[in-house]
């Protein structure tokens, strides 16, 4: 998450793709919430490729970045246009047979 946050919003808004590791790994702080926000929120609006790795749920998600109640609307509209930009979600170990 903390090279998120080395970076400039112009950096974080290109055309490139964005994946997202980390998020929900520690609580974030108001500015980072406020500038994850505008990142994520202009990739959505402009239909940018990002993508975010977790093996969290929504709500849980939203638990683990937040832990501020003042910014807790906040980190549910992260997730929510995250969740619909496309997580990467693991949620069972794979259970494929051996050989496939």
């Amino acid at each position: 998450m903390n090279e998120i946050f080395a970076k400039t919003f112009s950096e974080l808004t290109t055309e490139e793709p964005l994946e997202i590791y980390g998020l929900g790994d520690t609580p974030l702080t108001g500015d980072q919430l406020s500038k994850l926000f505008s990142v994520i929120n202009y990739r959505f609006e402009n239909l940018l490729p990002t993508t975010t790795h977790t093996e969290r749920k929504p709500f849980e998600l939203c638990k683990a970045i937040c832990n501020d109640p003042l910014y807790e609307t906040l980190a549910y509209a992260i997730v929510g246009r995250l969740w619909e930009m496309g997580i990467s979600r693991s949620i069972e170990p794979d259970r494929s047979p051996e050989g496939e």
